[in-house]
């Protein structure tokens, strides 16, 4: 999953693919949010997204993997609770705790994601 934003129109696009362990893409996603406060929120949303359709259709074992250690830390631990985010990493925990059996969320350089970078940025246009 990714996500990018416009700090000037204040908007943010998100996108994620969903694999299976062979690689294969099974699902996919893409939108727009409106009223982005920052970088960090529109990542999130791209996560909480993600991660509440794997849910949704049944999805037990997830592995997220994001460019955005901030993404990383506001999901894993909640030291970022207090961020203009921090209410959609509490949820995102939630979702976690209920409806999954494991779950990994795994810091990767922006040139492994770079797929989901492309596909965020053409949901700006």
């Amino acid at each position: 999953m990714d996500a990018a934003f416009n700090h000037i129109t204040k908007m943010g696009a998100w996108d994620f693919v969903v694999r299976v362990a062979a690689g294969d893409a099974v699902l996919a996603g893409t939108g727009k949010v409106l009223d982005m406060l920052d970088a960090l929120m529109a990542e999130a949303t791209a996560c909480w997204t993600a991660i509440d359709i794997a849910a949704s259709v049944g999805i037990s074992k997830v592995q997220v993997e994001t460019d955005s250690l901030l993404l990383r830390n506001g999901v894993l631990i909640d030291e970022m609770d207090q961020a203009p985010a921090g209410v959609i990493f509490q949820d995102i925990r939630r979702v976690i705790r209920d409806h999954f059996l494991s779950f990994e969320c795994l810091h990767v350089p922006r040139l492994c994601n770079s797929s989901a970078h492309e596909i965020a940025a053409l949901g700006m246009s």
